[in-house]
């Protein structure tokens, strides 16, 4: 499935989303053909998913690309059924992005305790309840 989502700027990128089976969830982020970025879930349940990745290439970062990512992400595993989503934060990303906790919380996630499949090491964990996030609504 292509999806197009724009930047901050207005710029039209292509979202290619795979969902090749049950348990797994991929968008990958082009413009031009050209990589911009990706994000990945996992499903640990059939309403519980890990999410694996998120990243998008330093010429294209600051530009609201991430958050568009994973808002399509939520919708995709809404339409799913999904109703929790988790997620570590390893020490690197949090040294990169000293922010990103409260990024994460501008998109509804919250801090929470590790949970039973959690990256050991990490610098913290998060969930967001799928049921209750008010807003992201694509195709």
């Amino acid at each position: 499935m292509l999806i197009h989502i724009a930047d901050a700027d207005g710029v039209g990128y292509e979202a290619r989303v795979r969902e090749d089976s049950a348990a797994s969830l991929y968008i990958e982020l082009t413009l031009g053909g050209r990589y911009v970025g990706m994000a990945e879930c996992t499903s640990r349940s059939r309403h519980e998913w890990e999410f694996s990745h998120v990243e998008i290439e330093r010429p294209f970062r600051r530009k609201g690309l991430a958050t568009e990512l994973v808002k399509l992400v939520i919708h995709r595993l809404r339409k799913r059924g999904a109703r929790r989503l988790y997620g570590s934060v390893m020490p690197d990303a949090l040294a990169e992005f000293p922010g990103i906790l409260e990024w994460y919380g501008g998109l509804g996630f919250t801090r929470g305790e590790a949970y039973p499949v959690c990256i050991a090491g990490a610098a913290a964990y998060i969930h967001l309840d799928l049921q209750r996030v008010g807003w992201v609504q694509r195709n």
